[in-house]
């Protein structure tokens, strides 16, 4: 704060510049809790002047027994109650909102346009809402559906890649080292480094090494997940024992090497041993279930 040119031409002219810049150095230490009113955040300073600092000093406390240096110290804190009420505004306006859902659990979201965004478990939604009606962009860590309301366009970031639409809906899926994009209605438009697919309804991609790799799908089992089915198709297993403990919160341990091994097949996460059964049962393997624990041999 205190390097801005108008503050630092005030403070040059001061008597007493030095405690200027030492209650500027702790006010440019708070922060705001998002959602406050100018009002608020006049309170929460004045209650942080109120209170100690870090080495026990009442840092805004005046200290000399003149009238002329006590005005000064008030004004001093009102300055700086200024300065703050501004930067509160400004920070909370761009402070990014994150929805998550927890493991075991689903969880729906209305965006700002009245998009809907499902949530699979233990998965992670970051946008700014400020500047959402010009540019309709979401970060996602883990797995959702996206039911799009129609306008500008609508871009899901990842870390392995993005998704562009207008209009549409779709799932997209970004762990475990896996890479999907379903398209249920409209168009979509996947891109991760150089490569870049369109989809169209029924039709899927996913990343296999570094290129986008285009398929069919059926449409029923796009998000079918958000009504407890859990469908695939030539999916690593590893891949499909991480998303039983993730929709069951159970831990399993695995003595065959499971690596190499392609599951086709479903499960549905009302009951966990019908589940493991439908899982382990085809691959030709036996599991032990003692409550959170399953072993699979």
């Amino acid at each position: 704060m205190k390097n801005d040119p108008l503050i630092s031409d005030w403070l040059e002219q001061q008597e007493d510049s030095a405690q200027m810049e030492r209650i500027i150095a702790l006010t440019e230490n708070l922060d705001a809790p998002a959602q406050r009113s100018k009002e608020q955040a006049w309170d929460i300073l004045v209650d942080r002047i109120n209170s100690e600092a870090k080495d026990n000093e009442r840092v805004m406390t005046p200290v000399a027994t003149n009238k002329r240096s006590n005005q000064w110290m008030y004004w001093a804190a009102g300055v700086a109650a200024i300065f703050l009420v501004g930067f509160f505004g400004i920070k909370n306006i761009s402070k990014p909102i994150s929805i998550s859902s927890e493991v075991a659990s689903t969880l729906a979201y209305q965006l700002p346009d009245e998009s809907i965004v499902s949530l699979n478990a233990n998965s992670t939604i970051t946008f700014i809402e400020k500047d959402w009606e010009d540019k309709r962009e979401i970060r996602l860590s883990g797995e959702a559906f996206f039911q799009v309301e129609e306008g500008s366009q609508f871009t899901v970031l990842t870390n392995t890649g993005q998704v562009q639409v207008l209009g549409t809906s779709f799932n997209v899926k970004e762990r475990d080292g896996v890479y999907e994009v379903s398209c249920a209605t409209g168009k979509v438009a996947v891109s991760s480094g150089d490569e870049e697919v369109i989809l169209t309804p029924g039709q899927r991609t996913y990343l296999y090494a570094t290129q986008l790799k285009k398929s069919t799908i059926n449409i029923d089992e796009i998000g079918a997940w958000r009504n407890g089915d859990f469908y695939f198709n030539q999916a690593p297993l590893e891949t499909v024992v991480k998303e039983l403990e993730r929709q069951f919160e159970i831990e399993i341990s695995l003595s065959p090497d499971i690596s190499d091994r392609i599951y086709n097949g479903y499960f549905n996460k009302e009951n966990l041993t019908e589940a493991l059964q439908l899982v382990f049962v085809p691959m030709g393997l036996q599991f032990q279930l003692d409550e959170k624990q399953v072993t699979v041999k």
